[in-house]
């Protein structure tokens, strides 16, 4: 009698957990989605890094000596180990797989997400095919809003992003915050 009571509580509270799963995953989904504007400040595999989005998906991702700009139409990826910085127009399909922007809002429709034994989310996308075959979300807390953590593996590595702290504007961020001035003696491919 004990042992199934006791199956039956757990069985009720993996119901519970998985319920309040989607909706955690959702009400995330919705605060990134709603937002004017986003800027997270983390550490990106050890470096300081930032990230800058308007709703309008474009983005400026800083990870120190790599540097990402999206404007809308165009994107720029600077290296100053290089000195390089290649431009191109990315197709819907590779700004899925790589704007980090476009991940954030499709948390809750391209992803399909499991809880993990330390209370972390996992979630692998929907579609076949896609540069992303994971991302991990952790939280500081139970009541958290925001990730602390977050994991995106890809074919090409992994990005571990740390310390995450999301601010939230009223505002939109102005257009040449997402465009980028490669510095004189820079090699620029155009692609």
């Amino acid at each position: 009698m004990k042992k199934s009571l006791l199956t039956l509580t757990l069985l009720c509270m993996g119901l519970v957990m998985s319920a309040a799963l989607p909706q955690r995953l959702s009400e995330l989904a919705k605060r990134i989605q709603t937002a004017t504007a986003l800027s997270v400040s983390c550490s990106a595999n050890g470096a300081a890094s930032s990230l800058k989005m308007n709703r309008d998906g474009a983005y400026a991702l800083d990870m120190g000596k790599v540097k990402v700009f999206y404007d809308g139409t165009t994107q720029w990826s600077y290296s100053e180990a290089d000195h390089q910085v290649t431009v191109f127009k990315p197709s819907p399909a590779e700004l899925e797989q790589s704007n980090p922007a476009a991940i954030l809002r499709g948390l809750a429709t391209n992803f399909n997400a499991t809880s993990e034994a330390d209370g972390s989310l996992r979630l692998t996308p929907r579609a076949k095919h896609t540069g992303v075959t994971e991302v991990r979300l952790r939280f500081a807390n139970a009541k958290a809003q925001w990730p602390s953590e977050m994991v995106i593996v890809s074919g090409s590595g992994q990005l571990r992003l740390t310390a995450m702290k999301f601010y939230t504007h009223k505002t939109k961020f102005p257009t040449s915050a997402f465009q980028f001035q490669a510095p004189k003696g820079t090699e620029v491919i155009n692609l």
